[in-house]
């Protein structure tokens, strides 16, 4: 009789093992896609702040340039 609550209580441990283990495993791989993600928002920060740079040049070059005569 305590050869079987003794196993069932090892299956248990060992089951229990497995969920903490698999949910220590999403845990890192939400982490590294975290990371992953704020690097492209970087990038996209960055891609912005480039695009707005060039629209402010072009709208400053055509503020100088005389209209072409019709």
């Amino acid at each position: 009789m305590y050869a079987l609550i003794s196993a069932a209580s090892t299956v248990a441990v060992v089951s229990l093992q497995i969920q903490i283990a698999a949910s220590v495993k999403k845990l890192c791989d939400f982490w590294t896609s975290v990371k992953e993600a704020l690097e492209d928002v970087h990038a996209i920060a960055t891609d912005f702040e480039l695009l707005s740079t060039v629209l402010a040049d072009i709208v400053s070059e055509a503020e100088h340039v005389e209209p072409i005569p019709q």
